[in-house]
Parts: C-alpha cells; sequence; structure tokens
C-alpha cells in the first residue's frame, strides 16, 4: 500500500484505467491485510465465533427450500414424485399428513436456528469490530503523539482528526464484516453451487456464465470508485480543517464582520465535498445496478432453460422450486459482493491515509541512551541552525553558553527567533545543523521522555485542556496531590480567583481554556509549570496579559522560584531582566550579545540601543507607578 500523501497519490483528471490499477487495487489490499492483519488476528475468537455463527445462518437458509421442495412434490401433486431424496427416500411411502405436519415443523426449527445463528453473527461481529476500531485507533494515537512538531507542522489538524476518526470507521466497516462476507459468503456460494450440480449440471453451468461479465464489473469499477473514494478522503479532510479554523477564529471573524464570507469560504470546501463524495456514490450505484442487470440476466437464462427441462420431464417442478431459491441465494451474496467491491474500495483509501501516519517515522533514542533524571542544567548552544521550511532559516549559527543554575533573560525584537531558539532545548524541534549539549552531553544522547520531564514549560500561547483546573496544573506533574497543586497556584497568583468560581479546583474548562481570561489562563499554564521540580525552566513572556502590580509579584516569585535552576525567560520588561544572571540578546534569528545585564549595557552597543530603544517608551509610567504597583502586589 503506498504511504504517499493522498493528494500525489490521485490519478490525473481523466486518466484512463489500465490493466495495472486492478493489480494495484489487488496489492493495495494485500498489503492492507497485512497492515491492519494483527488487529484481526487479536481478535481471532470473536470473528471465528461469527465466521460460526454466519456459515450457520446460511446453512439454514440452504435447507429451507428443501422443505418447499418436500411438500411441493410429496404432498400437492398427484400422484407424488417417486424420485428418492437423500435420507428421505422415496416420498410416496410417507402419508400426506406426515409430509405437510413434519415440512412445517421443519422451516420453524430452521426459521429459529437461523434467526439465533443471525443474532450471535450480528452481535459477535459489531464486538470484533468495535474492539479492531479501538485497537486501529490507539496505535494511531499513540503514534501521531510520538511524532514530532515538525509532523503536526505539516498536516493540518481537521485532516488528522478526519483520518482518526472517519478512516479509522472505513477501515474497521470492511476490515470485519467484509472479511467474514468473503469468507462466509465464499463457503456458502461453494455448498450451493454443490447442491445445485447436484440437482441439475446444465442449470449451474447457466449461472456460472454470467461470472466472468460480474468480474469484470467488480474489477473495472472497483478501480474507479477507490480513486473517487480517494479524492472524497482528501475533499472531507479539507473541509474538517477549514470548519476548524473557522471555529477557533470566531472571535476574529465576528470583530471583522467576515460571517458572509467565512461562511462562503466554507460552502466552496463543501462543494467541493459534496462533488467528490457524489461521485463515488455514483460509482458504487453504477456497480450495485448493474450488477443487477446481470444477475436479471442470468436469472432469466436458468428461468428458460429450466422450465424447457421440467417440460422434457428431465426435471421436478420441486426441483426448479429448489434451485430458483439456490439461485436467489447465490446472487443475493454476489449483490452483497457488489457492495463490498466498493466498500473495500473506500476502506483501501482510508487504509493508505493511516498508514501515512503509522509508516512515519518516529525519532527513536539511541541504543545507548542516558537518563536525564540528574542533570544539572548546564546548557550550551554549539553553531546551531534551523529552520521551519527549507530555505528559510529562522536561526543563524546560535553559539553561547549557560552554566547550571543560570537564569537567562533571552531578549530581542519580536519575530527575532526567541520562541523557536528555546524550543529547541526540549527537542520540540530538532537542529537543522550544529547540536545543543546538556550537561556535556548532546541532547540526542538523552532519551527524549527523560530529557522532557526535567524541563518545565510554558508556552507563548497559553494551551489549556478541557480537563477541571486541578488536572490542568496537576498535568506538569503526574500523581501531584491536591496540596501541591494549591501551592503552585498561590504562586502564580491564580489560587484565589479559582476558589472564587462555583466548582473551585474542579471547574471543567472550556475549549482551550474558554471560560477563563487570557491573564488567567496564562497563569493556569504558569503554575502547571511551576509545579513540575524541573532542572530547566523556560518562560515564554509568563507575565503577559497581568497589570502592574500583578506582575511585579509574579517577578518576584519566579525570581525566587528559578534560584538555583537554569531558566530562560522570555520577556520585555526590564525589571525581570535586570534580576537575571545573564542577558541573551537575538536579532534576526542570530544570538548578538550574551553576559550579564550591566556589563552588556556598557560594552555591547548593540545591546545597549536595544535596551533603550525599549524601555523608553515605557520608562515613565513604570517609574511613576512602581511604588503604588508595590505595594498592591504585597
Amino acid at each position: 500500500m503506498s504511504a504517499a500523501h493522498p493528494r500525489e497519490s490521485a490519478p490525473r483528471a481523466g486518466a484512463r484505467v489500465s490493466i495495472r490499477n486492478p493489480l494495484r487495487a489487488l496489492a493495495s489490499l494485500v498489503e492492507f491485510y497485512r497492515t491492519f492483519g494483527d488487529a484481526l488476528r487479536a481478535h481471532r475468537a470473536l470473528i471465528g465465533g461469527a465466521l460460526v455463527a454466519s456459515v450457520g445462518a446460511a446453512l439454514c437458509e440452504i435447507l429451507k427450500p428443501w422443505t418447499l421442495k418436500i411438500l411441493f412434490d410429496g404432498v400437492l401433486l398427484t400422484p407424488p414424485v417417486t424420485k428418492p431424496l437423500p435420507l428421505l427416500g422415496d416420498l410416496s411411502r410417507f402419508s400426506g399428513e406426515r409430509l405437510l405436519a413434519g415440512c412445517c415443523l421443519a422451516l420453524l426449527a430452521l426459521s429459529v436456528l437461523g434467526g439465533l445463528f443471525a443474532y450471535a453473527e450480528t452481535y459477535l461481529t459489531a464486538a470484533a469490530g468495535q474492539r479492531v476500531a479501538y485497537r486501529i485507533r490507539k496505535a494511531v494515537v499513540s503514534h501521531l503523539n510520538a511524532l514530532p512538531l515538525a509532523f503536526h507542522a505539516r498536516h493540518r489538524s481537521g485532516d488528522l482528526l478526519v483520518r482518526l476518526t472517519g478512516d479509522v470507521e472505513l477501515v474497521k466497516s470492511f476490515l470485519v464484516p467484509g472479511t467474514l462476507a468473503a469468507l462466509g459468503r465464499g463457503f456458502i456460494m461453494l455448498g450451493l453451487f454443490v447442491a445445485m450440480l447436484f440437482l441439475d449440471a446444465t442449470l449451474t453451468a447457466c449461472v456460472i456464465a454470467v461470472a466472468p461479465l460480474l468480474f469484470l464489473l467488480f474489477v473495472r469499477f472497483s478501480v474507479r470508485i477507490r480513486e473517487a473514494s480517494r479524492k472524497q478522503r482528501v475533499r472531507e479532510g479539507e473541509l474538517a480543517s477549514a470548519a476548524a479554523e473557522s471555529m477557533q477564529s470566531m472571535p476574529l471573524v465576528k470583530a471583522y464582520a467576515a460571517e458572509d464570507s467565512e461562511a462562503d469560504r466554507l460552502l466552496r470546501s463543501s462543494r467541493r465535498s459534496l462533488r467528490a463524495g457524489l461521485r463515488a456514490t455514483r460509482l458504487e450505484a453504477g456497480l450495485v445496478g448493474l450488477t443487477d442487470v446481470v444477475i436479471a440476466a442470468g436469472t432469466a437464462l436458468v428461468l428458460w432453460v429450466g422450465a424447457r427441462r421440467v417440460l422434457a420431464g428431465a426435471l421436478t417442478p420441486g426441483d426448479i422450486l429448489v434451485f430458483a431459491a439456490y439461485l436467489r441465494s447465490v446472487y443475493k451474496p454476489v449483490r452483497r459482493l457488489a457492495q463490498l467491491a466498493a466498500r473495500s474500495a473506500k476502506a483501501a483509501v482510508g487504509g493508505e491515509r493511516l498508514v501515512e501516519i503509522l509508516r512515519t517515522p518516529v525519532p527513536a533514542d539511541p541504543p545507548d541512551a542516558r537518563d536525564a533524571r540528574d542533570i544539572a542544567g548546564a546548557v550550551r548552544f554549539e553553531r546551531v541552525s534551523f529552520a521551519y521550511a527549507p530555505g528559510i532559516p529562522v536561526l543563524r549559527d546560535v553559539s553561547f553558553e549557560v552554566p547550571a543554575g543560570a537564569r537567562v533573560a533571552v531578549v530581542g525584537p519580536s519575530g527575532a527567533g526567541k520562541s523557536t531558539l528555546v524550543s529547541l532545548i526540549p527537542r520540540l524541534y530538532e537542529p537543522t545543523s550544529g547540536r545543543i549539549v546538556i550537561d556535556g552531553v548532546d541532547a540526542r544522547v538523552y532519551s527524549l521522555r527523560s530529557l522532557r520531564e526535567q524541563i518545565a514549560v510554558v508556552f507563548q500561547e497559553s494551551l489549556l485542556l478541557g480537563l477541571s483546573i486541578r488536572e490542568n496544573i496537576a498535568f506538569g506533574l503526574m500523581g501531584a496531590d491536591d496540596r501541591a497543586v494549591a501551592r503552585a497556584a498561590r504562586l502564580a497568583r491564580i489560587h484565589d480567583r479559582i476558589l472564587a468560581l462555583p466548582d473551585g479546583y474542579d471547574t471543567i474548562l472550556d475549549e482551550r481554556g474558554a471560560s477563563l481570561s487570557g491573564g488567567e489562563k496564562r497563569r493556569v499554564a504558569l503554575a502547571r509549570a511551576l509545579i513540575r521540580d524541573a532542572a530547566i525552566l523556560i518562560f515564554d513572556e509568563p507575565t503577559t496579559g497581568a497589570d502592574l502590580g500583578l506582575e511585579l509579584a509574579l517577578t518576584r516569585t519566579l525570581l525566587r522560584e528559578t534560584r538555583g535552576r537554569t531558566a530562560f525567560l522570555i520577556n520585555h520588561r526590564f525589571r525581570l531582566i535586570e534580576e537575571t544572571d545573564l542577558s541573551l540578546l537575538v536579532i534576526d534569528g542570530a544570538v548578538r550579545a550574551v553576559g550579564p545585564h550591566a556589563r552588556l549595557l556598557a560594552e555591547s552597543a548593540e545591546y545597549r540601543a536595544f535596551f533603550e530603544a525599549e524601555s523608553a517608551p515605557h520608562a515613565a509610567p513604570v517609574a511613576a507607578g512602581d511604588a503604588r504597583a508595590a505595594g498592591r502586589a504585597s
């Protein structure tokens, strides 16, 4: 199965279906089962039970027509047919009343037994399907979580969501019912053909005569449905992404009165998805419709030949009755196989999209990876460069060293690369060139999990989960008790605000923390970082959204809580900068100056110019309000 992106795999418009397409589709189906076969094998007991139940229900259906044959030939015809039957022999030795009662009881028993088998098949198939879907979704979720941020930056979240939900459902709906249908119906059709051969070889040959035409229909339409379904899934992913972006940007849309234009954008995406879906549905309906036509032609041929053979005395009316019932039982699975062919084409596309995720390599720890639990926190950048996209560097040849326990103010103009620089320390992204050394060891030598467990981060955007406030804070230290959570909240100056909420720490946050203000979300995120006993702390604009008094209080907290630990603080407030051990000036993706704040002011003209330019607009109000603000904070 190709792991290429769906956009790359889609055929050109009007591309001709060649013999290679069916072969590729067959190879893709084999790869599909090889990829997801483990999920089937894990629940083989349920699937085996469903298969047995399916065959049992089918056998009951195969036997039902014989009760009608016995009733017709042995009771209704005068004189009765004397041709012996398997197990029963000559029907003339039974009275009409006994045959009638026996046929009715047998039909009732077969119906009850068939119903029980059908119930068992339905339940076991559904149970196996749900478990298979859970297993596949678990594997995809685990893999998505393990993939680096660079992967998520390249893929739109709406498309990934469609893969995780819709594509998994497509795979499940084919993998279990489709496999059972292929095995069970194949076994049933084989049994039916054996029974039909027993009845009359000539009529059986008439049934088989239409098989090549059905096969050609399945092959040709399956390939076309597959390509249409691939395009449909891509369009659905684009629609989901556009809808997610629109919902997340609703404040922006309303602020600029752009509801109509945003609705038009979504409708355009929806129309593209609709057209792609209709094409796939049209092809599927065409396959089923043409299959019905071929089946009707085969049925007419059987009736024509069968009626002539009855008139010639080669068959009894009961024989043709049983054969007609079997013919319906044969063609019913054929019609279902037409639907199954369409479903398999769609499932193959969904499987390809999941395989693209599952086969994306996850950054692996080296075989001799070290545990980072005992690191002191010394950080050194050695000629580090980084680019999110080829040819567009964000950091250029960055080199500096921070001793363990030093607090570093990372300063520079907006867009200089400050946030990108600190994101490389926990290896959220990997350097394009150069290396980052922690305690004298290349950061890539440490196991990724143990390294990140020693780092606490407050992102520039306050990311909160749709959990309780307690769970959001404890997210920084799994298993933290209520006392530790409350302490962290007090340090972040958010404890009193939480207690004022109706459910306190048990308040469930809306999506992305929308039930809190921007400043409150920032302080919950700060508490989440402070609860972790980390060797390295990264705070990206930790006091954003706070008034001057609260900012001063948070500044004192940060300076106290980071003492003795390596801390990187991106901040434009100079009170915090002046109290740190080192300043790191980043301009245009390069480190222009590094050292103590006072020394840089004296020795670096570029640092001094930046400091004076940034502080000039704020110097007067800060100086005037400093005493009052400090008094309020205390």
